[in-house]
């Protein structure tokens, strides 16, 4: 019990609050008196101390002796004191009101007429009674909860029973899997515990705590997988102290809730590597017709869009706390973190891990480079990652997604080498877009010959078709302009023709490649598809 509990019994309801009110909700585990000036040893945790004063007038100043006791009960854990107050203390000083409240420790001061024994006794007598009734509660808590996982009862029953023993409503949220469960009426969403939980993780100590108490909102456990935070029960409307049966209940919902957070991961898992499987072959290079990727999608209860843009990355920096499991199982934990956080900040984005264990955003085509950054910028925080290295390759049909990821990985061979080196801030993102990519499209493939035959294509063909179709010159000004190292007087003098008609043909090559041969990264580019294009 307590000292507002203890206070009603009989014998300590005429006792008045002298200092440290804000402590009269201080657990008493036990009722003691003392009468030595040494007995500090014996003083444990929970005590509630009664006096007359006595001990400390008889060696030294009663002030001091007063200050010296105070001192090492609040030490050891003390619940509070009952003074009874005239012969031996005649006053609280100052100081000792001011500690007391400071550290929220009651003094009491006790009516001078009942016996110690008329004291001591109905307390002790109370505090046995509750302990009793603790362990009676415990004994029962185990049992119904017992009794309704041997049933095969559904969580929506178990809260409902932990509500029965809180005697308040409850929420559940396994956080990995979107799963709330609410009982009493509360309509909670997943947004509305996500805005919870985020301001409540604006306090750096929240996570040492099992059990946080939220002013008069709540009270909530936590459930952590490394430094993970995997899901949540939360007691609605309780704010006290809890008593030992119903932490009891508390922590078998909690342990529930972690069980069925495992089997869940479990299922999430094997379905998983089907998805894994499917988006390794829709990766590949096999050809696969639109229907039958569609019908494969619904088999992994995956809803396809007409065209992605792939997007691949890597945590090069273990940031998990999970060095113990095998790089596999890391990163399917990963995938399910990336999973969750994405399904609020790109919802219609379809994840997966490829055959070398990358992870795979399949983002679709409205989404642009500065949103997807942003976004996993915002979810490396929410997760904690350090470094984040990623490629983007440009959008394709679903029938050609390879084409993508080809191009993703080559954009994340450049960010991994971009990211070498740099100096390590809190979080760091090294996102690079093929798009974006010139030179580095042939120093960072693979095979630099058909990267450069795709150059060709990709920019030469609507200049090749121009010619074709006009007996135009276009490609050849192209050529001697790069031979006269972009120099538009020696490049006409070549040609014979005005200067004003070799800048009409570069500006005519810069709508049709959209390249600008005046820029020198361009005309590099431009000269690497020439030199392509003239070996076949």
């Amino acid at each position: 019990m307590d000292i507002n509990q203890l206070r009603e019994i009989e014998v300590y309801r005429k006792t008045n609050v002298l200092a440290g009110e804000s402590g009269l909700s201080n657990e008493v585990l036990n009722v003691t008196i003392t009468d030595a000036p040494d007995a500090f040893p014996w003083y444990r945790t929970g005590d509630f101390i009664v006096t007359t004063g006595y001990p400390f007038t008889s060696n030294k100043d009663w002030k001091e002796g007063l200050w010296d006791f105070l001192n090492e009960v609040v030490k050891r854990g003390g619940a509070g004191i009952g003074i009874k107050m005239g012969r031996y203390i005649p006053y609280l000083p100052d100081r000792v009101i001011k500690f007391a409240d400071q550290n929220h420790f009651p003094i009491l001061e006790l009516p001078g007429e009942p016996s110690w024994t008329d004291i001591i006794v109905p307390a002790i007598t109370e505090i046995n009674k509750q302990q009793k009734y603790e362990l009676e509660m415990t004994h029962k808590v185990y049992k119904r909860f017992q009794t309704l996982l041997k049933n095969g009862s559904s969580l929506e029953e178990l809260a409902e029973l932990l509500e029965n023993f809180m005697d308040c409503p409850v929420t559940i949220y396994i956080r990995a899997f979107n799963l709330i469960v609410n009982t009493s009426g509360v309509e909670l969403s997943q947004g509305k515990v996500e805005e919870i939980i985020s301001g409540i993780t604006a306090a750096p100590d929240h996570t040492a705590r099992t059990i946080y108490t939220h002013r008069e909102d709540f009270t909530v456990r936590w459930n952590y997988n490394a430094s993970r935070l995997v899901s949540t029960v939360f007691v609605w409307g309780l704010n006290a102290p809890l008593s030992a049966w119903k932490k009891a209940a508390l922590e078998q919902m909690a342990i529930i809730t972690s069980v069925e957070t495992e089997r869940l991961r479990t299922i999430a898992n094997t379905y998983q590597h089907f998805r894994n499987d499917f988006l390794d072959t829709l990766l590949s290079e096999h050809t696969l017709k639109r229907e039958v990727i569609l019908r494969r999608a619904k088999e992994v209860d995956w809803e396809m869009k007409d065209r992605y843009k792939v997007v691949i990355l890597d945590c090069p920096e273990d940031n998990t706390n999970e060095g113990d499991l095998p790089e596999s199982q890391r990163k399917l934990n990963i995938l399910g973190d990336f999973t969750n956080e994405l399904r609020w900040l790109l919802p219609k984005t379809l994840t997966g891990l490829d055959s070398q264990n990358h992870l795979i955003l399949l983002v679709t085509e409205d989404v642009d480079e500065g949103t997807i950054s942003k976004n996993l910028k915002l979810m490396a925080e929410r997760l904690k990652i350090k470094i984040i290295v990623g490629g983007l390759g440009r959008t394709s049909e679903l029938e050609s997604l390879n084409s993508s990821y080809k191009e993703a990985l080559l954009a994340l061979k450049v960010a991994e080498t971009e990211a070498q080196g740099a100096p390590r801030k809190d979080m760091q993102l090294w996102m690079s877009d093929f798009a974006r990519l010139d030179v580095e499209r042939i120093l960072f493939s693979e095979d630099p010959r058909s990267e450069s035959e795709k150059l060709v294509k990709e920019y030469l063909h609507k200049v090749i078709e121009y010619d074709e179709k006009n007996g135009g010159e276009i490609l050849t000004t192209l050529k001697t302009f790069i031979n006269n190292n972009a120099n538009y007087d020696a490049t006409a003098k070549v040609m014979f023709v005005h200067k004003n008609t070799v800048r009409y043909r570069i500006n005519k090559i810069r709508k049709l490649t959209t390249l600008d041969p005046d820029k020198m990264k361009d005309l590099m580019l431009l000269q690497l598809a020439v030199t392509a294009h003239d070996l076949g």
